[in-house]
């Protein structure tokens, strides 16, 4: 493990210096064998999206969506296409019950600053009720945004659509998740903006840049226990 995920990255940005480091340091995630590959590569199909070459396209059954969702998944890795399919499922569901529409959208590369280079949205534009919204996508069942995850993803997307492209000043700004409820099941929600707080782009780039270099600091100090265990089964210690 050595990129964090982009969740995780925004889980730990806004956290205290000292909390942030400690949180790094327990930080493990359990690996998985499957991929969300499928869904992320059926995306389009899943929100119904449009293109600008051919306009609104009638929407796929979801029959049709998780019949292309099981062709891309790995039948050597059995829970592959169950995980992806009950993603999908769940934000199909979505964005019909919610009458939510999509359609292709290339976002320019704003920045190259250190947090910006990390495309924390979809590439597609949205609209509900007539009004257009850009969402960063999390798929996780569990160990999802945060509060504060959700807060710096929100401002990185306002720093790099909002304040970079006149056109898209207007567009709100939310998260899709789709995490597991006391059932099990995978219930899709979108949250929106709202009142969370604007932050200074400066302060959102230290902070991305602290979260990076305290990442970085983890990954050797870790790097070190493993040769110093090595090193100990190595003499007969363990």
């Amino acid at each position: 493990m050595s990129r964090l995920a982009d969740t995780d990255f925004a889980n730990f940005a806004l956290l205290e210096t000292q909390i942030k480091l400690a949180k790094m340091r327990a930080h493990t995630r359990i690996n998985v064998p499957h991929s969300l590959r499928p869904i992320r590569e059926t995306f389009g199909e899943v929100v119904g999206a449009a293109t600008s070459l051919f306009g609104h396209l009638e929407r796929q059954s979801w029959n049709n969506i998780a019949e292309l969702i099981s062709a891309k998944s790995r039948k050597s890795i059995p829970s592959e296409e169950p995980t992806n399919l009950d993603v999908g499922k769940a934000i199909f569901d979505l964005f019909n019950n919610l009458q939510i529409e999509a359609v292709q959208y290339e976002f320019p590369v704003y920045s190259t600053k250190s947090v910006l280079t990390r495309h924390f949205w979809a590439p597609y534009l949205f609209r509900i009720d007539n009004k257009p919204f850009v969402a960063f996508f999390d798929p996780r069942k569990s160990g999802e945004l945060s509060d504060l995850g959700r807060n710096f993803i929100y401002n990185v997307m306002h720093h790099a659509i909002r304040e970079q492209d006149p056109a898209l000043w207007d567009v709100d700004l939310a998260v899709i998740q789709c995490p597991a409820d006391v059932t099990g099941l995978r219930r899709g929600k979108i949250r929106f903006f709202g009142n969370s707080e604007v932050i200074e782009l400066d302060e959102i780039e230290r902070l991305a840049v602290e979260t990076l270099n305290m990442w970085q600091q983890v990954l050797e100090e870790r790097k070190i226990m493993d040769i110093g265990q090595d090193r100990k089964r190595g003499r007969g210690l363990f």
